[in-house]
């Protein structure tokens, strides 16, 4: 397997290293950077033993980001085919 960074979305990334996986979560800052002129990053990483945990922690974080039933209902929906083409990446 391939030891790249898998992206899920623009906010969620995750890779395999040698002791387990990493959930990377990058977040844009409405704050401006003064040497480049753009928006800082903040990146927030968490430790998983398996790729079933990175994929629970995931979810759960982006369940949590709905505002709506609704939008909570249209995210579980989508969830799974989000999640196998994820898993297509890793050559597993």
């Amino acid at each position: 397997m391939k030891n790249n960074k898998i992206k899920y979305d623009a906010e969620y990334s995750f890779q395999k290293y040698e002791y387990g996986w990493i959930l990377v979560r990058t977040i844009v800052l409405d704050k401006i950077n003064k040497k480049t002129g753009k928006n800082k990053i903040s990146k927030k990483e968490t430790y998983h033993t398996n790729l079933e945990q990175v994929l629970c922690k995931l979810i759960d974080n982006k369940a949590g980001d709905c505002e709506s039933i609704k939008e909570l209902k249209q995210f579980l929906c989508d969830i799974e085919k989000n999640i196998e083409t994820t898993i297509r990446q890793l050559d597993i």
